[in-house]
């Protein structure tokens, strides 16, 4: 039977960038997000947003399993802000790959998924296209405890 396990199960964090169609300038994307697993689905929930202090939109990535195929799964992504498509998702090679459209809207959504040699990490890329523009972006997924172990406590002020 047909693995959807595309990404672990877990808390993880992403960090990367973004581009718009009419400029060549990189801007900062993020975002923190869950996997859960289910018998015929796997379902990738969080945030987004711009950089850290910008307004966040929540996003839903969801993965059926299709029991008439061994290598694809029915895709369906729901982005605040950019909009929803529905594709396919290849679940063959190291490289995973996305790709999803809204017929109504004429948006696209191609997206590639890399496992990095760490187990839990990823790299995606891929782009996004809405009301005429094409959106390229990339990220890199960590574990959220990776994030977390980042963070430095600052040591204790006397009075």
């Amino acid at each position: 039977m047909l693995n959807l396990a595309v990404i672990a199960v877990g808390h993880y964090a992403a960090h990367g960038s973004y581009g718009l169609s009419a400029s060549s300038i990189d801007l900062p994307l993020e975002a923190h997000f869950s996997v859960e697993s289910f018998p015929n689905a796997l379902v990738i929930e969080g945030k987004w947003q711009q950089h850290s202090g910008r307004p966040n939109y929540a996003f839903r990535v969801e993965l059926n399993r299709d029991h008439t195929s061994q290598s694809q799964a029915d895709a369906s992504v729901t982005a605040s802000g950019v909009g929803s498509f529905s594709g396919r998702m290849s679940l063959r090679g190291p490289t995973l790959e996305l790709l999803a459209g809204d017929p109504s809207t004429g948006s696209q959504l191609s997206a590639r998924f890399v496992p990095m040699d760490k187990p839990r990490i990823y790299e995606v890329s891929g782009i996004v296209s809405a009301n005429g523009y094409w959106f390229p972006f990339h990220l890199r997924v960590v574990p959220m405890e990776a994030e977390l172990s980042k963070v430095v406590a600052l040591p204790k002020r006397s009075a």
